[in-house]
């Protein structure tokens, strides 16, 4: 029998990944500065992650003039969707297994 969180994709699976991924999955793109604040992750720790991910084909990176101001837009691939859509998946899997690991 595979066990539930055997599907739980390890590039997704830190908890600042998945803190990026959620706020990213709700938006088409994000400054890093915004994604920043809304993570409470400090700019290397975001960039170094941001990296994993783009590595992972889920995160795209781009400089922009934002504003009259140089910056940066992240956004999260169709691909990057996809995975956060089976993450969920692969959680409420886990869930549902060890509620009925206790009921049962």
């Amino acid at each position: 029998m595979k066990a539930a969180w055997s599907g739980l994709d390890p590039a997704l699976h830190a908890p600042a990944r998945i803190a990026i991924a959620s706020r990213l999955v709700a938006v088409e793109r994000m400054r890093f500065a915004a994604l920043r604040d809304a993570t409470g992750l400090t700019p290397g720790n975001l960039a170094g992650h941001l990296e994993a991910l783009e590595r992972a084909g889920y995160v795209e990176q781009r400089d922009a003039i934002l504003s009259l101001r140089r910056g940066r837009l992240v956004a999260m691939t169709p691909r990057g969707r996809e995975a956060f859509d089976a993450y969920v998946r692969a959680l409420e899997a886990l869930v549902a297994d060890l509620k009925a690991q206790r009921a049962g």
